[in-house]
């Protein structure tokens, strides 16, 4: 019956009838409905936060109907009227997911910004009745995600074992097997950090420009075959939509083409890009320390501190004062266009 006045900031209509619930005409409430889905489905394994798993919860209601009214044996970790334990919170930035204060993510949504296994080697590798305290927009939850995830690959095929005992090596073969998501390849996957593929698709070039840069600066063979250059493609498409919608503003930038207008440098700072573009027109750097180790040369050459330095290389680079690691920068962009453009200055 839809009563006129049962609250007060609507007006009932005053309709009586009847409804069966058969052949989906009703819903069951929660506690049943949750036994009632482990015999019509086949339930096996089913597990649950903890909160359901409190004495006289859902889940031990759940478990007496299954019992003595559908006589079917509640799922993995419960057996008969005994519950089990549920696992910990998952955490938001340190706080409990709550729908009510719309505080959460979905997975869904997390599945844009990276690939199911790496989904499931951030569950697979916490402990068992830990807390998951994962921020997947916060600053820098995902490359730790993507970095810690690229270890465990290398130490899973060998490539990164030292220093590590052999019950640790297995844990984390195991680890990364039950992360992964179908056959696991032979050979390594191609691994290109997932903050330098942030770096590379701000730079403006097309996938397959991006992926040629890759394969010049080293970081892919250039003999690598379809199915690895897909695995970093998907990489780079994960880190444009992070860049376009949640990374924090440290992580983005614009490539200048032109000296900014406004930017402020002094002689020696001056001194020391026109310096650096001599160098970068003079050799051509294979190795990111190589370059790197130049710059402090020129530092000590233009007598000029190196934060100064890199300062004003960004702010003629980037506009801002501080930026990614500069000289694996400086080879991602392509010498002949930095020395362009530090020797406008």
């Amino acid at each position: 019956e839809c009563l006129p006045d049962f609250v007060d900031w609507a007006r009932g209509c005053g309709h009586k009838g009847k409804r069966s619930p058969f052949n989906g005409g009703g819903k069951f409430p929660w506690k049943v409905e949750w036994a009632a889905k482990w015999p019509s489905k086949g339930v096996i394994i089913e597990l649950a936060g903890k909160d359901h798993f409190t004495k006289g919860g859902s889940r031990t209601c759940a478990c007496r109907i299954s019992v003595d009214i559908f006589k079917y044996p509640p799922p993995y970790p419960s057996s008969g009227y005994r519950t089990g334990k549920g696992y910990e919170f998952f955490q938001i930035g340190g706080k409990k997911m709550s729908t009510s204060k719309g505080r959460g993510v979905a997975f869904a949504d997390i599945t844009e910004y990276a690939p199911a296994q790496m989904l499931r080697f951030l569950l697979v590798k916490s402990r068992p009745h830990a807390v998951v305290d994962f921020d997947p927009f916060g600053a820098n939850d995902l490359i730790l995600l993507y970095d810690r995830y690229d270890k465990t690959e290398q130490i899973y095929y060998g490539v990164d074992t030292e220093g590590m005992n052999e019950k640790d090596i297995a844990m984390q073969k195991r680890i990364y097997e039950l992360s992964r998501v179908g056959k696991i390849s032979e050979k390594m996957p191609i691994q290109v950090a997932f903050t330098h593929c942030a770096i590379v698709i701000q730079i403006g070039l097309a996938e397959e420009n991006a992926i040629d840069l890759l394969k010049k600066s080293g970081h892919i063979p250039k003999k690598a075959t379809e199915e690895e250059l897909e695995y970093v493609k998907e990489r780079l498409r994960f880190a444009k939509k992070w860049v376009d919608k949640y990374a924090p503003e440290q992580y983005k930038f614009q490539l200048q083409e032109e000296v900014p207008v406004g930017i402020v440098l002094d002689a020696k700072q001056k001194k020391a890009l026109k310096q650096i573009s001599v160098s970068l027109k003079a050799k051509e750097y294979k190795e990111i320390q190589e370059l790197h180790d130049e710059f402090y040369n020129i530092a000590r050459y233009v007598e000029i501190e190196p934060a100064e330095l890199f300062k004003a290389a960004y702010l003629v680079l980037i506009k801002k004062e501080r930026g990614p690691q500069l000289a694996n920068f400086v080879l991602t962009i392509g010498q002949e266009k930095v020395a362009e453009l530090f020797e406008k200055v």
